[in-house]
């Protein structure tokens, strides 16, 4: 309502419009020497523009013409009708406002958008003025500088202050109601949609099924299927059966079902009562909880040619992160489903990729099983477990390289290896490098050494084997039929540290009758590579060594001194034909001794690369023993 607002803003007036009203020269008169007098100053502690304060304090004085010229301001007459206020008489609404020198009346018709007439008071004409009639605008009231700060910076709200309680509350159960009503527009609308459509089977579902004249009933646009939902198909499938026509029905379910533990039963019961329904399921069960994979398991089980997922063009079987129990019997079911080739875990929060496992190449033969630098994981080698385990008696390699495979893994690998009932007789290669597995998963497979009268090679080098796994071990070595046991290799070894090596070499004592031992062959091959050996390890060693049947050894980067070397090669036994001390911090005085050792035994090799030799030493061996002495 007041001018000063407009002049807060900056605002600049366009030029002077064509005026319907001439100003009196008198009135222009006084605005000059008006002009020279001080202006209003704000004392206030807050700042407020100069041009607001003296549109504040003349807005006050609307209806005091004399007031208005008497506090140095310009005093306007206004109508919002087309008139001329000297040439007719006045109109019939007429308002007045009181101006800071700074506006000129004229600006009246740029800044009210009521005034269309408009004509500036003389000094000396407030005598002759017409009362206002019906005002264009309200009566302007005294407004401080605090109150147009406050004005400005709460605005006005967006509902009528006029709005008691009774509206509110009249507008809130207007509002619940509608929420309410569109809620059940949309249920059923929702479930109007949900229909289950009946077609004929499609070629894939009749080539995986391999049957003809069947009916597919559709759960795609069913939604969340229920037990209840179930009871009607249910009725609906008896009614249909009961007919002359005798059609097969094929229940296909999709992702956006969401299947679980109790529907997952009642499909079991269904199968079990009506011997033509079979079903058709979904490959993606990312969505399924780890007791939904459990019933799935069972109802694959017991109805193998019955129940088909959609693998389409190579399409991967995509599972959740769930328990490796569960996946084990997962993976035993799968063993009957020829159409599921792939399978992709969802990834979980601490792995880098997503464990995957590739079924088809299993299939292939039943006497490999082969995995290498596959991100197979603990739950994908309990399923690969599973899905072996029909044929596990046939193994005879077993290869998980670089699979990332840890404790629960290997003890799922260790049950299929030593099942009761088939267990792996005929494997002569195990082979476990480069994965996670410590003394946990290395106690659990030394169990199941006994059971394994085939296995020749047991390769385990880049684990995380300790002293406890190492002991573990050595107490089934004496039990097996292990040739070669390899810990270490030039790629790295297990921190099995000089008490792991001390009871491996306990456990090269083959002074036992062959009947007490139980074995028919005897460790031929021990490579300790970067196991650290250390001085403890290489004295047990020294002491067993006549007692073996060794015919290579490896301890390089065993952090071996002179004394050390010297040792075992003073107790080395007969039958030794390689002995590798690489990477060791071994002198002149090794290399001597080793000499001599080669003088002794001509077919023996020996490596000494790789360590403090002078060049004289190395000239002399390399003359005298050739190839024999690797340096």
């Amino acid at each position: 309502q007041h001018v000063g607002f407009v002049s807060h803003r900056h605002f600049q007036p366009h030029g002077r419009a064509k005026s319907r009203t001439m100003e009196n020269d008198t009135n222009d008169t006084n605005d000059t020497n008006s002009s020279n007098a001080t202006q209003p100053s704000s004392s206030s502690t807050t700042q407020v523009p100069s041009s607001t304060v003296s549109a504040i304090s003349c807005a006050r004085f609307a209806k005091d013409c004399e007031g208005c010229f008497a506090n140095n301001c310009r005093y306007c007459r206004t109508s919002p009708e087309d008139w001329s206020f000297i040439n007719g008489e006045p109109p019939s609404i007429i308002d007045y406002a009181c101006l800071s020198k700074t506006w000129q009346c004229i600006d009246l018709q740029q800044l009210r958008p009521d005034v269309v007439s408009v004509e500036a008071v003389a000094y000396n004409g407030c005598g002759n003025l017409v009362p206002p009639k019906g005002p264009t605008t309200r009566l302007t009231t005294t407004t401080t500088t605090k109150e147009v700060e406050r004005i400005q910076s709460e605005g006005h709200p967006w509902w009528p202050s006029e709005w008691g309680i009774v509206v509110w509350t009249a507008i809130a159960i207007l509002g619940g109601f509608s929420l309410l009503l569109c809620c059940y527009l949309g249920h059923r609308c929702r479930r109007r949609l949900q229909r289950v459509h009946v077609l004929p089977q499609s070629a894939l579902d009749s080539r995986i099924f391999k049957t003809k004249a069947s009916v597919k009933w559709d759960f795609a646009r069913a939604g969340v299927v229920s037990e209840g939902d179930l009871e009607a198909a249910k009725k609906a499938l008896e009614a249909a059966l009961s007919q002359a026509s005798g059609h097969a029905r094929c229940l296909t379910f999709w992702a956006s079902n969401c299947l679980r533990v109790p529907v997952l039963a009642e499909l079991d019961r269904m199968l079990l009562r009506f011997p033509s329904l079979t079903l058709s399921l979904d490959a993606d069960w990312k969505r399924a909880d780890d007791a939904t994979l459990a019933q799935l398991a069972k109802v694959l089980m017991k109805h193998r040619d019955r129940c088909k997922f959609r693998t389409v063009g190579g399409q991967a079987l995509q599972l959740p992160v769930a328990t490796v129990t569960t996946l084990n019997s997962l993976g035993e079911s799968f063993s009957g489903h020829h159409e599921v080739d792939k399978v992709v875990f969802e990834k979980g929060p601490k792995d880098a990729d997503a464990c995957r496992v590739a079924l088809g190449a299993l299939r292939l033969t039943s006497q490999e099983m082969i995995f290498n630098r596959q991100n197979l994981g603990d739950m994908g080698c309990s399923l690969a477990c599973g899905f072996v385990r029909p044929w596990g008696s046939r193994l005879q390699i077993a290869r998980l390289v670089e699979c990332g495979v840890g404790d629960l893994g290997i003890s799922f690998l260790a049950r299929l290896l030593a099942h009761a009932r088939q267990p792996a007789v005929n494997l002569k290669e195990l082979n476990l490098s480069a994965n996670k597995f410590g003394d946990r998963g290395m106690a659990e497979l030394a169990d199941a050494l006994p059971m394994l009268d085939s296995l020749e090679k047991l390769l385990l080098e880049r684990n995380k084997i300790g002293p406890m796994g190492a002991q573990a071990l050595a107490s089934r070595l004496s039990r097996s039929n292990v040739r070669e046991l390899v810990l270490g290799t030039h790629l790295g070894g297990n921190p099995i540290g000089p008490a792991g090596v001390q009871a491996l070499a306990r456990g090269l004592n083959d002074a036992l009758p062959r009947a007490a031992a139980n074995r028919e062959t005897r460790l031929e091959a021990l490579a300790l590579e970067d196991c650290q050996v250390g001085e403890e390890g290489a004295k047990a060693l020294a002491e067993h060594l006549s007692q073996s049947a060794l015919m290579a050894l490896s301890v390089a980067r065993g952090q071996l001194t002179d004394e050390d070397a010297t040792a075992i090669l003073l107790a080395l036994p007969k039958s030794i034909a390689f002995l590798d001390l690489s990477g060791n911090q071994l002198s002149d005085l090794t290399a001597s001794i080793a000499g001599e050792t080669l003088y002794k035994r001509s077919g023996m090799s020996i490596s000494l690369a790789a360590n403090f030799l002078s060049p004289t030493i190395k000239m002399l061996l390399a003359e005298e023993h050739g190839t024999r002495l690797r340096l």
